[in-house]
């Protein structure tokens, strides 16, 4: 009868199976491949498919994309940036894509326009670039609608002298109308502004800074900074609660948008439920 084979080990062989084990196991794990949350969707990517700001807040290329096109609504989001730290454009420009990068360059030069000229569509009011300006007409052809405004009066395109344009009467019934209402006039861009909520300080599209209650630029007069009859009472509502930091947050599902940095959150937001502010996560997570 044939013998059998002994499969019984020793102490000494145990250990060096354990060993081997052990060096396999962590072989494995220095393999794995890190992945970081993104802070908007909270899905988990690789360092291939995600950008990681300075402030260690991650953005997946998808939602990253999306904070760049926000920062173009407006001067005040723009340039993006997280925890108050600007993202370096020449980091992200890969990601973004031909067109994204076009629109980016155009609120650059959007932003260094002395005198912006936007469309005087009011459904539209798009900028529009010194290109799309000629001197000889002083028209300037929106490239989104396809409307023209002059450059001098910014009302539609015409012919001849601009007081013909203001005298018209719809125009005259606007200007009548802005008064009644208190709205301002910005002064670099001459757009007219309606202030809903907030403080004097207004910061228009243009990126212009100024008093709503005279119209000068800010810190340039001496008007009162809060105020001066504004009795909205939801707006103090939300200033006592910011100031007390005793904001009640709930998630709230579906597409939102934040009212902090702007950008439209497609999953989830959090609202206070005592003054209806909402917070994405990142800037509820800066704030409080």
């Amino acid at each position: 009868m044939a013998a059998q084979p002994n499969n019984s080990a020793g102490p000494r062989t145990q250990r060096r199976y354990s060993d081997v084990l052990r060096q396999g196991t962590a072989s494995t794990a220095s393999r794995r491949i890190p992945m970081f949350t993104c802070i908007v969707c909270e899905d988990d990517f690789s360092a291939k498919q995600c950008y990681r700001h300075i402030c260690n807040h991650t953005y997946c290329h998808e939602d990253l994309r999306q904070l760049v096109r926000t920062s173009l609504t407006a001067s005040g989001l723009f340039p993006p940036e997280c925890c108050y730290q600007p993202i370096p454009f020449d980091e992200v420009k890969r990601f973004l894509g031909e067109e994204l990068i076009r629109e980016y360059g155009a609120k650059l030069e959007e932003l260094g326009d002395a005198k912006p000229v936007y469309c005087h569509v009011a459904a539209c009011g798009a900028y529009i670039g010194k290109g799309e300006r000629a001197e000889e007409s002083m028209r300037a052809t929106c490239q989104r609608c396809g409307a023209a405004t002059c450059v001098l009066c910014r009302q539609e395109g015409h012919e001849g002298d601009c007081s013909a344009q203001m005298d018209d009467e719809a125009a005259k019934q606007f200007r009548q109308l802005a008064k009644e209402k208190r709205w301002q006039t910005c002064p670099k861009c001459r757009r007219t502004v309606e202030r809903a909520i907030g403080c004097n300080q207004i910061t228009c599209l243009c990126g212009a800074q100024f008093c709503y209650l005279c119209g000068t630029p800010w810190k340039h007069c001496e008007c009162a900074d809060e105020g001066d009859g504004f009795d909205d009472e939801q707006y103090w509502i939300q200033v006592a609660c910011t100031d007390a930091g005793q904001h009640d947050w709930e998630h709230r599902s579906g597409p939102n948008t934040c009212d902090l940095c702007g950008q439209v959150m497609p999953a989830f937001v959090f609202e206070c439920q005592i003054c209806r502010r909402q917070r994405c996560r990142r800037c509820r997570e800066y704030w409080g």
